[in-house]
């Protein structure tokens, strides 16, 4: 969330962050998620990657446990958490809560999570095998199909996995354009090699829109949604998030191209469409991030009124149009929709809270996503109409200045990250922040990523940027 907002009642939201649905479909290696159960003090998260050696869960039928997966370059990097009542695990070593005796703790019976897989577990390991194996399939398929002989795959096959209630379907995606190079076809694939389903997908050039460029809200540039697949029923799709609006106006594909006045809220769906995209595009090249998610996107919330909204909640994002007071166009500024994708990044990655000084470091980490991305540590210049921007990553401010108020005391943690990929550029420091991500975990605390920023650059940096590094958060007040 870029800032506070009146957009709903907080009971509403209270409501909203206490339904939690079970839903899974795996797409580009997509694999069987589990929504986590709200947090309380007997939960605990983990995550670990593919590399490390798998954390032991207690194992007891009370103890409710449920795993996320994301692709991270070639690591599998699992986030999972388990509710253990008065003992919990992260990172393989027993802790214990409220005081309880340890001896206590010693009883409870341990064992490798291998030795205790569930349903879920199951279907990731072989949803992971499937696509380790995806090119000897392909090549039985052309050998069985003459269509897929002489094709130009537009991306590598993907693995699917839809839940049909009993047994799950897995199933093959391939997206290929066909000889006569007319238009962008998927075909379904089932594993005992029958075609499931084809279904046409708009090629680049069939799908121009108008959107505001980087430089100036004034200027409209026409960009290519390249990964648009045929809208229907009002909602712009693809493989990896789709847009609805709460308007009345709803998108056509007899609309194409899509160059819609900017006061048209159809104008603000293609805008938040583009900038998700990118988001998303620059999550997988620069930070080797696959979500294992798609993301849902709602524009023009609380039409017909316009109110200022712009939320994350279990991988959807919520966007207004602003009262007109503080916010306007919220869905045509890119700083606010990139910063709403990296929540949902941050959220599968490291579980981060919202609230409480975990909530800084998320809303800090957001706001640096957004500025590495769009090469400005302006957040808000678009929408904001109180000041300028609503946050600058530029400001030098301390850890000492901590005030309690999460977005105050996140320009602590972002105007660093900022400062430090200045410092060190854009390659060293995106590969320094992802490795602090998945190390840092839910965390709670400021002064928990000041310990992990410390364990972590020796063997992320050479000796000369980690004294670099080091003066320039000593600098800043940080307790190293």
């Amino acid at each position: 969330m870029l800032g506070q907002t009146a957009s709903y009642s907080s009971e509403r939201l209270i409501r909203q962050r206490k339904s939690r649905r079970y839903s899974f479909l795996l797409v580009l290696i997509l694999f069987a998620s589990c929504s986590p159960s709200e947090p309380d003090v007997t939960t605990e998260r983990w995550s670990y990657d593919s590399h490390q050696p798998l954390p032991q869960l207690l194992s007891h039928p009370s103890f409710q446990q449920t795993s996320r997966q994301v692709l991270v370059g070639n690591n599998l990097v699992t986030y999972g958490e388990q509710k253990v009542g008065m003992a919990y695990i992260k990172n393989g070593n027993i802790f214990k809560v409220h005081q309880i005796e340890t001896d206590k703790i010693k009883e409870v019976r341990i064992q490798n999570a291998l030795g205790a897989q569930s349903e879920i577990k199951k279907i990731e390991t072989k949803a992971h095998d499937l696509y380790v194996d995806r090119g000897r399939f392909y090549q039985k398929i052309k050998t069985k199909y003459s269509l897929f002989r002489n094709i130009k795959l537009m991306d590598e096959i993907r693995v699917l996995f839809q839940d049909n209630g009993k047994n799950g379907i897995f199933f093959y995606g391939i997206r290929f354009i066909p000889a006569s190079n007319d238009q962008v076809l998927e075909c379904e694939v089932t594993l005992s090699l029958e075609i499931r389903s084809c279904y046409p997908l708009s090629l680049h050039f069939q799908a121009p829109a108008w959107i505001f460029t980087l430089q100036s809200l004034n200027q409209i540039e026409e960009v290519l949604l390249t990964s648009l697949k045929e809208p229907s029923n009002g909602q712009l799709i693809s493989s990896t998030h789709k847009v609805t609006s709460e308007s009345s106006l709803s998108i056509k594909k007899e609309d194409l191209p899509f160059r819609y006045d900017t006061d048209d809220p159809r104008f603000d769906q293609v805008q938040s469409f583009y900038w998700v995209d990118k988001a998303l595009q620059f999550a997988q090249s620069q930070f080797q991030i696959h979500l294992p998610v798609s993301i849902e996107v709602k524009t023009y919330v609380g039409y017909p009124k316009n109110i200022n909204a712009n939320f994350t909640f279990q991988n959807n994002i919520h966007l207004g149009r602003g009262d007109g007071l503080s916010y306007k166009n919220i869905a045509q500024d890119p700083s606010i929709i990139t910063h709403e994708v990296a929540h949902v990044l941050i959220d599968n990655l490291a579980h981060l809270p919202s609230q409480g000084e975990g909530g800084s470091i998320n809303e800090g980490f957001a706001d640096y996503f957004a500025a590495t991305l769009l090469s400005s540590p302006l957040m808000g210049s678009r929408a904001y109409l109180k000041a300028p921007y609503r946050r600058n990553l530029d400001e030098k401010v301390s850890y000492l200045s901590q005030s309690g108020k999460i977005y105050q005391d996140s320009l602590i943690i972002s105007s660093a990250l900022w400062e430090i990929e200045k410092k060190l550029g854009p390659e060293k420091s995106r590969r320094l922040f992802l490795k602090t991500l998945l190390t840092l975990g839910p965390a709670n605390a400021i002064n928990e990523l000041a310990l992990v920023l410390k364990k972590i650059i020796p063997s992320e940096l050479d000796e000369k940027d980690q004294l670099e590094i080091l003066t320039l958060l000593k600098d800043r007040d940080w307790p190293l």
